[in-house]
């Protein structure tokens, strides 16, 4: 396949220029090349590229309303997203290939070069080797072989750990269940940049937790239970909380604790990067819930915590103690709803939730970058947001898991700023920059991170895009098989919620294979080996776990791989889930996918060679003949 190369000074304006490539069929598009100039470079045109230092004014490759039928209401027509394309849901009709800078700089100045040639004579071409393994639909390519399902690890912990994750010997407490989403889409997954929408909030939560460990056995006076999760694949369809639920409800071993008919408060961390006013210290937070009067739990005790734990903090930023203020609002009563998110999977499974959405956003995403390239830590966002914000949730929670009857002499929430700063700096560090990325010293403590070459270079760069899982360790706590993302993670959440114990293995040494931690215990920064005591882990007391985020399609069978599997489907029907999609990635032979680039000859000097070669085999032939001929007389003659 010969492509053209597309020159796009501005994605966001959607719109590409064939840009000196030679084509077979002239006028044809047949396949296209990204080249990506410097974001600062001024846009051609008038149109309105960029008022943002090169950024285009908005650009956002998901849809207005993203996941519109999986949300507990109805309202056709409704924009969450105005910045929305649905891109990344469009069937562009040719295949399109992003390229490295260094590869850019290189394609760019060949064609400079045909320009130059007025697209005539010696020119250079791309070829494009495209053949995909996978035919048909995602479920056919997956019973034949030929693709792998998109899928991802849920990543759980509970404050403060589970003695007794069945409840045989232990009294069941009602759980707050707060969660954040893990990856975002693009047009271009690798690409996809995540930094406000949804890591802010991720980052907050984490942080958060920070908080609420940081006073040593506060968390042995709480009336409620705790418990956090990191929810992957939800720009799919909302996979990742669909599938969560559904182990919780067949009871896998990797939700044991995690009891639905336990958990009557869900809270969700949407993006909060971008809540700090422009001009102000004022970081401004909205509250989404479901109408009571609609069928669904009622919210008020959690927006309650929420607004108090932000006018607790009044007093002490009006006296110079802390760094910024907060305000949390109730979200617009004109809202049809809340807004995409991982609680309306849990709302549709137990309506009775008592269900919020806490983000940066009212009544439309404030992001104009939401699942693009340009989402990054620029042009609005700020890291003081997230400090603010995640000081705001720690103490709601700990007045939710208090309750109202817990002893009068417990201090309020103590709570240090400046090391929260810290903390929140270490995280994006290590989530939203490309560099170091998983090289930084929070992740190397914790684990030995892998790398991708970039134009020969090492990154550590996490991708914000959940992948494909080729193998899943029958063992769900063993780090064989996971990426590095997720092994972050669980050892950074397991090491945050841990607890002292009395007696027992906690503060031994162990690894995942040879020298394993007892029960109720779980192995906390093993970076390699069963004999180095400096590269094995910790044994601590946590509760922790990995769940399978994948669609309810499949299961993975050892000996077997990936399986179709209509187990969920009694379950889907009950809550009146749509149709799971299911989401898969062909595998592609050794020689694709490839970009050769090579100068092809001119016209003229194409017909010249042509024209010789083809006098050369004539007269090879002839004289072929005449030999043939002489040497039949020169036989006769003897």
């Amino acid at each position: 396949m010969t492509g053209t190369h597309v020159h796009i000074h501005h994605l966001g304006d959607v719109y590409v220029r064939p840009h000196g490539f030679a084509v077979a069929g002239r006028g044809v598009v047949s396949a296209t090349l990204l080249h990506y100039d410097d974001l600062d470079a001024p846009p051609e045109d008038n149109s309105s590229s960029s008022s943002q230092g090169g950024y285009p004014t908005s650009f956002s490759s998901s849809l207005p309303f993203p996941s519109e039928q999986y949300a507990p209401y109805s309202s056709p027509g409704y924009v969450w997203n105005p910045a929305g394309t649905g891109l990344s849901r469009q069937w562009l009709g040719i295949p399109v290939f992003t390229l490295t800078q260094a590869r850019s700089d290189e394609t760019a100045e060949k064609a400079r070069f045909n320009a130059r040639q007025s697209f005539a004579g010696a020119l250079h071409t791309a070829d494009i080797d495209l053949r995909m393994t996978a035919t048909g639909n995602s479920s056919f390519a997956l019973s034949q072989g030929t693709c792998l399902p998109l899928a991802g690890f849920s990543v759980w912990a509970a404050l403060p750990p589970l003695p007794d994750p069945t409840y045989s010997s232990t009294p069941a407490r009602p759980i707050t269940l707060v969660t954040a989403q893990l990856d975002s889409d693009g047009l271009f997954h690798d690409l996809a940049q995540a930094s406000d929408s949804p890591l802010s909030g991720l980052v907050a939560m984490l942080v958060a937790m920070q908080i609420l460990t940081s006073d040593p056995g506060r968390a042995s006076s709480y009336s409620r239970q705790l418990a956090f999760a990191v929810i992957p694949g939800e720009p799919w369809d909302l996979m990742g909380s669909r599938r969560l639920l559904w182990e919780m409800a067949r009871g896998s071993p990797s939700t044991a604790g995690l009891d639905l008919d336990l958990i009557d408060q869900v809270l969700e961390i949407g993006p909060v990067g971008r809540a700090l006013q422009a001009g102000t210290n004022n970081t401004q937070l909205f509250i989404h819930a479901q109408r009571p009067s609609e069928g669904f739990g009622d919210a008020a005790q959690i927006a309650t915590a929420l607004v108090n734990a932000a006018l607790a903090a009044a007093p002490a930023a009006a006296a110079g103690d802390a760094v910024l203020q907060v305000s949390a609002s109730p979200a617009s009563p004109s809202n049809p709803g809340i807004p995409p998110s991982s609680l309306s999977s849990f709302l549709r499974v137990k309506p009775s939730i008592q269900g919020v959405y806490l983000a940066e956003f009212d009544q439309q995403y404030i992001n104009p970058y939401a699942g693009s390239q340009f989402d990054d830590m620029t042009h609005g966002f700020d890291p003081r947001a997230i400090v603010t914000a995640a000081v705001l949730l720690a103490r709601a929670l700990d007045t939710l898991a208090l309750g109202p009857s817990h002893a009068p002499e417990l201090q309020p929430l103590t709570v240090n700023e400046t090391r929260v700063g810290t903390w929140v700096g270490e995280l994006i560090e290590c989530l939203m920059l490309d560099s170091p990325g998983l090289s930084c010293p929070l992740a190397t403590s914790l684990l030995q991170p892998g790398y991708e070459l970039v134009d020969g270079v090492k990154s550590y760069r996490v991708h914000h895009y959940i992948s494909i899982l080729s193998y899943v360790d029958p063992d769900p706590a063993s780090p064989a098989y996971k990426p590095d993302v997720y092994r972050l993670l669980y050892n950074l959440m397991a090491k945050t919620t841990a607890v002292n114990q009395e007696s027992g293995s906690q503060g031994t040494a162990c690894d995942p294979v040879v020298n394993k931690c007892p029960g109720g215990l779980v192995c906390v920064g093993w970076l390699s080996g069963s004999t180095d005591a400096s590269q094995m882990g910790t044994c601590l007391n946590a509760t922790v776990n990995y769940v399978i985020a994948a669609s309810t399609q499949v299961d993975f069978v050892a000996e077997q791989g990936w399986q179709l599997t209509e187990a969920a489907g009694a379950w889907s029907a009950h809550s009146s889930w749509p149709p799971d999609p299911l989401w898969c990635e062909s595998f592609w032979p050794d020689s694709t996918l490839r970009v050769t680039v090579y100068q092809r000859e001119a016209s003229s000097t194409r017909a010249a060679v042509l024209i010789a070669g083809t006098c050369l085999t004539l007269a090879v032939v002839m004289a072929s003949r005449m030999s043939y001929a002489a040497l039949e007389r020169r036989l006769k003659g003897h």
